[in-house]
């Protein structure tokens, strides 16, 4: 995925001037705060209004980390669970997974460690079931010394509310280092973060020219 980063607009005619002249195949902008109304107005416009949450340093847990299995090897499936996850109208697939940037690409990126830092593939990993594969998964990686970065934790919805996004939260980001991740604002995932123990440290908010104005 080809992800372009632009400073702040000034004004909102600004930003949708920047918006309307964009062409550039699989270009994304991240900007400060929450979502423009104008520019939602816009056709074909993809924006994810997401929050940055932290949780603080907690003590290592007594008992050793869940066993989780590895997927570095596995990252089609992953692929597979994320659109189970998130539909086709969801702005997650709209963003990260075009036939011109397909999820795969992004995953890919991410285990090249050029998106958000390398990935720690020792508290990466899924839990399969056999009869239905890989049924959740998180991608943890370290953006800098002493930080834990979640990139991405997915659970089937068929095995959801069973402890599942718990577990894998907890084997990813046991330990003394702060953990943070991103989340859609406004949605039940934010709420289970914040049960667990998340707080808002910031916001941003992507945009996207939906992928027939992509040239």
């Amino acid at each position: 995925m080809t992800r372009g980063r632009a400073d702040p607009p000034t004004s909102v005619p600004e930003l949708i001037a920047r918006l309307r002249d964009e062409t550039t195949t699989g270009c994304i902008y991240d900007w400060p705060g929450p979502p423009i109304a104008a520019c939602l107005q816009l056709p074909n416009v993809v924006a994810r209004h997401r929050k940055i949450l932290q949780r603080p340093p907690r003590p290592a847990a007594t008992a050793s980390r869940a066993p989780l299995e590895p997927v570095d090897h596995a990252l089609g499936e992953v692929a597979a669970l994320f659109r189970s996850c998130f539909a086709p109208d969801t702005c997650e697939r709209q963003l990260y997974d075009t036939p011109a940037d397909p999820f795969e690409d992004h995953l890919a990126q991410l285990a090249a460690g050029q998106l958000v830092g390398p990935v720690d593939w020792a508290r990466s990993g899924g839990v399969r079931s056999d009869a239905a594969g890989l049924t959740a998964a998180v991608i943890a990686t370290r953006p800098q010394p002493g930080m834990v970065w979640i990139a991405w934790l997915l659970v089937s919805p068929a095995v959801q509310r069973r402890g599942l996004g718990k577990l894998l939260l907890t084997s990813a980001a046991d330990g003394t280092d702060p953990v943070r991740l991103t989340v859609t604002a406004n949605t039940a995932a934010a709420a289970f973060y914040r049960h667990l123990g998340f707080n808002e440290r910031s916001e941003a908010t992507l945009y996207r020219r939906a992928e027939q104005h992509d040239r």
